[in-house]
């Protein structure tokens, strides 16, 4: 009869763990929806928060993917992986992404690849950086075609994460939506199981 309390813990201490491991997504999938797109010309200070949308630019050393041997600022093929940053331009202005630490999702699932050209949505914690905008405006003598330099940077921090999807809004916030109520849904299934195996043991036991 031990068995029936063992298969109950570990269906509890399973159900646990997909309820914790899945609330950072419901996390990400809340914010997701609460975060309204910015246009980084309009990013004035740091954000806890930002939402953008934009293009991926060719950054001056890229990563080479294995599959197709393109340059990317990203890819997954299994347990191999490799990234670098790279500079995000919206049309309005341009910001410094760092991948390290990111939550990459692309279109289609499986093996996951960022390359220029890409269009991406973003959302993560910014850090506004003064000054690192076109100078042209501003001094006569600059190159009225010289391209804007980030004015934001975002990164992952210890209590947000950076999530970067190859794909639009609303897409992103049907997938997350979709993986964080699977996830739930099982943690909670998985947990009922559990209570009900332990409490069916102790039955059998009280009545034995």
């Amino acid at each position: 009869m031990i068995a029936l309390l063992i298969v109950g813990l570990l269906a509890l201490a399973g159900g646990i763990h997909l309820g914790v491991t899945s609330r950072g997504t419901f996390r990400t999938w809340l914010a997701l929806w609460r975060t309204p797109t910015s246009a980084i010309a309009d990013v004035r200070a740091d954000a806890a928060l930002l939402e953008l949308t934009g293009t991926v630019l060719a950054p001056a050393r890229p990563v080479t993917d294995p599959a197709s041997g393109a340059p990317c600022v990203y890819y997954q093929h299994g347990d191999s992986c490799a990234h670098t940053d790279f500079v995000l331009d919206d049309g309005t202005g341009r910001a410094h992404i760092q991948l390290a630490g990111a939550v990459v999702v692309v279109r289609g699932g499986g093996d996951v690849v960022i390359a220029p050209g890409d269009k991406i949505y973003v959302l993560g914690p910014a850090t506004h950086l003064p000054g690192a905008v076109k100078a042209a405006a501003d001094t006569p003598d600059a190159d009225a075609d010289a391209p804007a330099t980030p004015s934001l940077r975002l990164a992952a921090t210890a209590r947000r994460a950076l999530f970067v999807a190859e794909l639009s809004e609303q897409d992103a916030g049907r997938r997350l939506g979709l993986r964080a109520a699977a996830a739930l849904t099982l943690g909670g299934l998985l947990c009922v199981i559990g209570v009900a195996a332990v409490l069916l043991q102790l039955w059998l036991v009280w009545t034995a």
